[in-house]
């Protein structure tokens, strides 16, 4: 097979979980040593990706930049099917929620989640509307959608009308540079970051999903309550909404470190010198950083929404995210009790061998040649029609 992989989307360093994906799907591919030719579409934005070294591997670089949205958006359908035929593709397999909605060959969409109708109240008006727009035909059009988790399946068939069997769940995988049993702690790096054992880790960015300011009303409840002084280290882009801005200035930022965009070797270190991996999302696909945290040896205490506990399993001491005082109650527990804290390593360990970017990329290539094989092609507009 001649494969299509669109990551037009991709933006290095700043749009998290899909870049891991798409990092994810492409070492699991060309591990499986198949004879297919894979033609890997990216803006200039992501012109010296590293992609894997192998001859069936091309890199196409398109003349648009991810970070211009709208442009991205209009050369995916007007140039990229061009391109399509000219590489004479059997499937084109978009990675980041939106693809063509025509082409000259099979086409594939993954969709990570529904956040974009979720919390869509909370994502600027244009952006939704083309999310909505774009998503949701190209979910029409294709002729099949993978899903990240049986959770994620379950949104898109809600919210998109989707038939059962035109949506298939593959799991993703702990992101390749930090799928390790335990990571042997930096302390340069820890202490350039001004980190002090026991500390607890989180994540954050700016999506309003992550949950960042009930968190910050947690841990101060935490401090207040219980006495513990460990600091809680927020890696990934600072929030800055307004929210945000009036928990910090409300409950005071002591004991808060922000390391900012740190390298993967970086996030394995933080990572796997943490008392626990706290994560009270209200809105996950799959959430990989508690699987990453478990393959790491890392506790985890995370939010009993959407994905997680699909993902977690029983290997997770769960809270309600949308109460800090049962945010705060949890890690207060987890924090004091070290023969759980063992049991969760343990149990952790078992839980992140469930996943593998060998699975992903042998379910998918199977969704491939199912659409490969059958005879039936989504033809654009028409579809929209019916």
């Amino acid at each position: 097979m001649r494969i299509g992989l669109n990551l037009l989307y991709l933006r290095p360093g700043i749009v998290g979980g899909t870049e891991t994906y798409a990092m994810g799907l492409l070492k699991g591919l060309a591990e499986l040593n198949s004879p297919d030719e894979f033609f890997i579409f990216l803006s200039r934005d992501a012109k010296d990706w590293a992609l894997p070294g192998r001859k069936n591997f091309n890199r196409v670089v398109c003349e648009v930049r991810a970070s211009q949205r709208g442009m991205r958006y209009a050369y995916e359908q007007m140039i990229l099917p061009r391109l399509v035929k000219k590489y004479r593709l059997d499937v084109l397999h978009s990675l980041g929620y939106t693809g063509p909605l025509q082409t000259s060959c099979k086409s594939v969409i993954t969709i990570p989640d529904m956040n974009y109708m979720a919390f869509g109240n909370q994502i600027p008006l244009l952006r939704r509307i083309a999310l909505r727009c774009f998503v949701g035909f190209g979910a029409k059009t294709a002729d099949h959608l993978i899903a990240i988790s049986e959770f994620s399946r379950g949104e898109i068939r809600r919210y998109l009308r989707t038939p059962a069997e035109k949506v298939t769940a593959i799991y993703i995988a702990p992101h390749p540079a930090r799928e390790i049993p335990r990571v042997v702690t930096n302390d340069e790096l820890l202490g350039r970051l001004r980190l002090v054992s026991p500390y607890w880790v989180a994540f954050c960015s700016e999506s309003p999903n992550k949950n960042i300011p009930n968190l910050l009303r947690a841990i101060s409840k935490v401090r207040r309550n219980s006495g513990l002084k460990s600091q809680l280290v927020l890696i990934g882009h600072r929030p800055l909404s307004r929210d945000m801005l009036e928990v910090l200035d409300g409950e005071g930022s002591e004991g808060i470190v922000f390391t900012g965009y740190i390298d993967d070797k970086d996030v394995s270190s933080v990572l796997g010198g943490a008392q626990m991996l706290v994560f009270p999302s209200l809105y996950e696909g799959f959430g990989l950083p508690v699987v990453e945290a478990m393959a790491c040896g890392v506790p985890v205490t995370c939010s009993n929404a959407a994905a997680l506990s699909e993902v977690a399993g029983d290997a997770a001491l769960y809270f309600d995210p949308t109460n800090p005082a049962d945010i705060a109650e949890k890690i207060s527990w987890l924090s004091n009790n070290n023969e759980q804290q063992a049991l969760m390593r343990k149990k952790g360990y078992q839980n992140a061998k469930r996943f593998s970017w060998e699975k992903t990329a042998n379910q998918t290539m199977q969704v491939y040649r199912r659409v490969c094989s059958s005879e039936a092609k989504s033809t654009g507009f028409d579809m929209l029609r019916s």
